[in-house]
């Protein structure tokens, strides 16, 4: 009967989504760990302007940067 053993080296851990960007580990001993992957994430987008003519770029601290890209469609 080996399940004396099992049991001794079975190690129980677990992950539970928290449904608010947390997750909560909790690990063999019962030590709760709370997970924030909330700022793991780089939000940036890319979006035509009202103007019909440049595109704006928003990076992850929400700076907006113009590109204007007239020069090179005249090229082309």
């Amino acid at each position: 009967d080996l399940s004396a053993i099992v049991a001794n080296l079975e190690a129980l851990t677990t992950i539970v989504d928290n449904n608010d960007g947390t997750f909560t580990y909790t690990d063999e001993d019962g030590v709760t760990t709370t997970l924030d992957v909330a700022n793991l994430e780089t939000l940036t987008t890319i979006a035509l302007n009202p103007d019909n003519t440049n595109i704006d770029y928003t990076d992850e601290d929400g700076v907006v940067t113009q590109l204007d890209l007239s020069a090179i469609v005249a090229n082309l």
